[in-house]
Parts: structure tokens; C-alpha cells; sequence
């Protein structure tokens, strides 16, 4: 594996390109790559898609303008360029939402009761818990901070191999408290996996962290051990942290399987109001084989088995509700909360 992971940027010229008008025929669940057609593009997101799968594992498109189309273009566009990358969109909630608004929405609740998503603090190296691939569209920056960190695991693993191999056994050991709803929660798993050649990592500390402060039935306490572990990872993440410079209208694609990704602590202040909107994604073609631990959560979301229409909400929810689970970054838990209804 490459000790380290390169940022891939093109330009995105949609000024007089038929992108526009086809955008506009279509409704958020018929975006698909056969009716979204790319002719130039789309070779070229082919070819980033197999080095998201194969390479270096992260890529930034750049040369959007949201500013120069309304918010539901903007979304579908989005939808648009990201089916080529990801035929297959994730949901993101209960009610079948197929995008989440990362921004910090105006609310009464707390913003220590809120998931880190929802709040402008600052969210530790984590991965989305249940999806291949983490997509992000900048709309707006924060006045300051803000920034996203991309950690490659493969330079995370060779250091940990190196320093503690200790970390690595535990954590691919099943002791591990699952961290989505879809799973009695005293069923325990591994955070690492290693899966046909590939090393996988599924990981959110605050959902595991907040078992040092609560009692869950049929859930045992983290020991000292694991309590470390986690520490120690997050320290090796920071170490090989890559930041990402983004600008309105960049879309920010990680495979994350491969890569932890962070944020940084912002503020907003007046129209600079840190907005992304995110989409988890699957490559059919290229998709890396699931562990078997992680299939039944990842079937929950990217299966449409109970027949519920799809949901693109152009705008974040109007009213915002506290959580049921608030610790953690709100990638593992927002499928069972009433939050997003």
C-alpha cells in the first residue's frame, strides 16, 4: 500500500453543457447513471471511481458554482455526478431520506445534545459505520474552521503494526458493542476486519465512548484495554491526518472502508454558515467485499426492503428534535432517531 494518499482535483466547466437541462427533467430517485448521462464526464469519474476503490482512496471535483443554480439543482447535480462514482445511494434515516444537511441548524436544543453534524464542535477521526463511500458537496464555508482531515488507514495500520500490534489484535477481536440499531445491542463485533486482501475499519469513538458513562442492557463496560486502543488509534489518525481545503461547490469523495475522516471546530457568522450535504454511496461494479459482521446493517441501508419511497430533502429539516443518542458523530445513529423526521 502507498505510504500516502494524493488529492485528485479536475475542473467541472457546466456553463452551456447539456448536464443543466437533464438535471432539471429529472426528480432526486430518477438520478441514476443511464438517465444522467455524462458523455465527457463520465469516463473520467469511471476512471476516479476505480482509484477510489483501488487507489489512493479520495477525491476532490472542483469548478461548481452553487451559486449559479437553485438549491434543488444544486442536489441533483450532485446526485447526478455522484451515481457515476456510487450507483447505489445509502438511506440516511428511518424515513428513507437519501441525503443528510451537515450544518448547524438553528434549534433550541443544545448543541451538546445534538450529533456532531448538527453542531459546530469538533468531530474526532470516525468512519460512516455503514457505507462504502462517504460523499460530501461543499454549499457553504464557516467564517473560520471547519475543515475536513482525511487519515489513510493502510499508513495508520503499518504504524500500528509497527509500534503496537497489541491495538490491531483487540481491535479485530469480536468484543466490540455494535454500533447501529439494527442489531440487538448485545451482539459484539470487530472495529478492524480483514476481508479479502483488504483491511477494513469500522469505527465511531464517541458511540463506543459513551459506554463509559452509561449502562446499556446486555452490553458490557469497555475494559482498560479497549478504552486505550481507542486512544491509541485516534492518535495514529491524527498523526496522518491529510486537511481538505474545500470550496463552494466542491465534492469530496472517500472510500470509507480505507480512510477516517475528521472536522474541525468552526463558527459561522452571518451568511457564512458552514452547509455540506452528504450521501453514502455503493459501487456495484466496484464495491470491496463486505465482512460478514457489517452485511446486515449495510443490507438495512442500502436495500429497499420495505418498499418506502425515497426522500431528497433540498433544505435541513425545519425543525430539529434531540436525539436519543447524542454521543458520537451522528454517522451510526441517525437512522433510529425521531430527529430527522
Amino acid at each position: 500500500m502507498p505510504s500516502f494518499c494524493s488529492r485528485v482535483s479536475i475542473s467541472l466547466k457546466m456553463s452551456n453543457n447539456s448536464l443543466i437541462s437533464t438535471a432539471l427533467e429529472l426528480d432526486g430517485h430518477q438520478v441514476s447513471p443511464q438517465n444522467f448521462r455524462l458523455p465527457t464526464l463520465g469516463p473520467i469519474l469511471l476512471s476516479l471511481a476505480r482509484k477510489l476503490h483501488e487507489g489512493c482512496g479520495f477525491f476532490l471535483l472542483r469548478g461548481l458554482d452553487p451559486c449559479e443554480f437553485s438549491t434543488a439543482d444544486n442536489v441533483l447535480i450532485f446526485l447526478g455526478i455522484a451515481s457515476h462514482i456510487g450507483n447505489l445511494r445509502g438511506r440516511q434515516n428511518k424515513n428513507r431520506h437519501m441525503l443528510t444537511h451537515v450544518t448547524d441548524v438553528i434549534s433550541p436544543v443544545p448543541r451538546s445534545k445534538r450529533h456532531g453534524i448538527n453542531s459546530t464542535v469538533e468531530i474526532e477521526s470516525h468512519t460512516e459505520v455503514i457505507s462504502d463511500i462517504l460523499a460530501l458537496q461543499t454549499i457553504r464555508k464557516a467564517a473560520t474552521g471547519g475543515t475536513t482531515t482525511i487519515s489513510p488507514l493502510w499508513s495508520i495500520y503499518n504504524d500500528l503494526a509497527k509500534r503496537r500490534p497489541d491495538v490491531i489484535r483487540l481491535l479485530s477481536e469480536p468484543l466490540w458493542p455494535l454500533q447501529n440499531p439494527y442489531t440487538p445491542p448485545n451482539i459484539c463485533r470487530p472495529l478492524l476486519f480483514h476481508t479479502n486482501g483488504k483491511v477494513i475499519l469500522s469505527f465511531d469513538p464517541g458511540s463506543l465512548r459513551r459506554l463509559e458513562t452509561e449502562t446499556v442492557p446486555g452490553v458490557p463496560p469497555l475494559c482498560d484495554s479497549q478504552l486505550e486502543a481507542i486512544e491509541v488509534l485516534l492518535s495514529t489518525a491524527a498523526q496522518y491526518r491529510y486537511p481538505v481545503t474545500a470550496q463552494p461547490g466542491d465534492m469530496l469523495f472517500i472510500n470509507n472502508f480505507s480512510h477516517m475522516h475528521s472536522r474541525s471546530a468552526y463558527v459561522d457568522e452571518g451568511c457564512q454558515r458552514r452547509h455540506l450535504i452528504r450521501l453514502w454511496l455503493h459501487n456495484q461494479e466496484l464495491g470491496w467485499q463486505l465482512p460478514g459482521h457489517l452485511r446486515p446493517s449495510w443490507e438495512k441501508v442500502f436495500a429497499n426492503d420495505d418498499n418506502m419511497p425515497e426522500k431528497y430533502p433540498v433544505e435541513p429539516v425545519p425543525i430539529y428534535k434531540a436525539p436519543r443518542i447524542t454521543m458520537g458523530s451522528g454517522s451510526t445513529h441517525l437512522i433510529e432517531d425521531d430527529s430527522d423526521d
